[in-house]
Protein backbone atom coordinates (compact mmCIF):
# COMPACT_ATOMS: atom_id res chain seq x y z
CA UNK A 1 0.00 0.00 0.00
CA UNK A 2 1.49 3.52 -0.41
CA UNK A 3 2.07 5.48 3.11
CA UNK A 4 -1.88 6.57 3.32
CA UNK A 5 -2.33 7.10 7.04
CA UNK A 6 -5.81 6.06 6.79
CA UNK A 7 -5.14 3.03 4.90
CA UNK A 8 -2.74 1.72 7.80
CA UNK A 9 -5.25 2.43 10.42
CA UNK A 10 -8.33 0.82 8.56
CA UNK A 11 -5.69 -2.29 7.76
CA UNK A 12 -4.98 -2.43 11.57
CA UNK A 13 -8.31 -1.57 12.79
CA UNK A 14 -9.72 -4.59 10.76
CA UNK A 15 -7.07 -6.87 10.09
CA UNK A 16 -4.75 -6.65 13.26
CA UNK A 17 -2.84 -9.44 12.06
CA UNK A 18 -1.99 -8.23 8.63
CA UNK A 19 1.41 -7.05 8.03
CA UNK A 20 1.67 -3.98 6.12
CA UNK A 21 4.07 -3.41 3.14
CA UNK A 22 4.87 -0.05 1.75
CA UNK A 23 5.23 -0.19 -1.86
CA UNK A 24 8.94 1.01 -3.36
CA UNK A 25 7.34 3.99 -5.63
CA UNK A 26 5.63 5.30 -2.94
CA UNK A 27 8.77 5.65 -0.55
CA UNK A 28 10.98 6.82 -3.10
CA UNK A 29 8.04 9.61 -4.13
CA UNK A 30 7.71 10.23 -0.17
CA UNK A 31 11.40 10.67 0.35
CA UNK A 32 11.91 12.78 -2.44
CA UNK A 33 8.61 15.34 -2.14
CA UNK A 34 9.33 14.93 2.09
CA UNK A 35 13.18 15.08 2.61
CA UNK A 36 14.91 16.28 -0.89
CA UNK A 37 12.54 18.63 -1.85
CA UNK A 38 12.68 20.23 1.88
CA UNK A 39 16.16 20.82 1.80
CA UNK A 40 16.57 22.14 -1.84
CA UNK A 41 13.77 24.58 -0.46
CA UNK A 42 15.36 25.37 2.56
CA UNK A 43 18.86 26.01 0.83
CA UNK A 44 17.16 28.21 -1.90
CA UNK A 45 15.60 30.75 0.57
CA UNK A 46 18.84 30.64 2.59
CA UNK A 47 20.60 31.69 -0.30
CA UNK A 48 17.96 34.13 -1.79
CA UNK A 49 18.44 35.82 1.61
CA UNK A 50 21.79 35.86 1.63
CA UNK A 51 21.83 37.62 -2.03
CA UNK A 52 24.02 34.78 -2.87
CA UNK A 53 22.70 34.84 -6.90
CA UNK A 54 25.73 31.72 -7.46
CA UNK A 55 24.47 29.36 -5.09
CA UNK A 56 21.11 30.21 -6.02
CA UNK A 57 21.11 29.43 -9.24
CA UNK A 58 22.40 26.26 -9.24
CA UNK A 59 19.13 25.09 -7.14
CA UNK A 60 16.74 27.02 -9.61
CA UNK A 61 15.16 23.76 -12.07
CA UNK A 62 16.79 21.37 -10.41
CA UNK A 63 14.01 19.92 -8.57
CA UNK A 64 13.10 16.92 -11.06
CA UNK A 65 16.65 16.69 -11.55
CA UNK A 66 17.26 16.04 -7.97
CA UNK A 67 13.83 13.31 -7.88
CA UNK A 68 15.50 11.12 -10.85
CA UNK A 69 17.31 7.99 -10.48
CA UNK A 70 20.93 8.70 -11.00
CA UNK A 71 21.26 6.36 -13.35
CA UNK A 72 18.61 7.82 -15.76
CA UNK A 73 20.02 11.21 -16.27
CA UNK A 74 21.90 11.85 -19.31
CA UNK A 75 25.73 12.68 -18.95
CA UNK A 76 24.75 16.63 -19.37
CA UNK A 77 22.42 16.44 -16.10
CA UNK A 78 24.63 14.03 -14.28
CA UNK A 79 26.83 16.93 -14.74
CA UNK A 80 24.77 19.46 -13.00
CA UNK A 81 23.88 17.33 -10.64
CA UNK A 82 27.36 16.78 -9.45
CA UNK A 83 28.06 20.40 -9.40
CA UNK A 84 24.72 20.64 -7.05
CA UNK A 85 25.69 17.77 -5.13
CA UNK A 86 29.57 18.87 -4.50
CA UNK A 87 27.94 22.19 -3.39
CA UNK A 88 25.77 21.77 -0.93
CA UNK A 89 26.19 18.61 1.43
CA UNK A 90 22.98 17.97 3.00
CA UNK A 91 21.59 17.44 -0.76
CA UNK A 92 24.64 14.82 -1.75
CA UNK A 93 23.87 13.06 1.62
CA UNK A 94 20.00 12.99 0.57
CA UNK A 95 20.64 11.82 -3.02
CA UNK A 96 22.64 9.00 -1.29
CA UNK A 97 20.08 7.66 0.76
CA UNK A 98 17.59 8.20 -2.10
CA UNK A 99 19.84 5.94 -4.53
CA UNK A 100 19.77 3.32 -1.51
CA UNK A 101 16.47 3.30 -0.79
CA UNK A 102 15.60 0.36 -3.47
CA UNK A 103 18.52 -1.85 -2.18
CA UNK A 104 17.06 -1.47 1.23
CA UNK A 105 13.03 -2.35 0.07
CA UNK A 106 14.56 -5.18 -2.02
CA UNK A 107 16.15 -6.62 0.93
CA UNK A 108 15.34 -9.75 2.48
CA UNK A 109 17.00 -9.79 5.97
CA UNK A 110 18.17 -7.15 8.04
CA UNK A 111 21.71 -7.89 8.83
CA UNK A 112 22.01 -7.52 4.49
CA UNK A 113 20.36 -3.72 4.67
CA UNK A 114 23.07 -3.10 7.49
CA UNK A 115 25.35 -4.18 4.95
CA UNK A 116 23.76 -1.90 2.13
CA UNK A 117 24.05 1.11 4.40
CA UNK A 118 27.57 0.68 5.90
Amino acid sequence: MDQNAGFATCVNKYCPNAKVVYDLFHMVYNFGRLVISAIRLRLAYENKNKNDDNAYSLLKRSRFLLLTKNSNLSEEKRIKLNDILSFYHDLYAANGLKELLPEVFHAHFKRRVRISLG
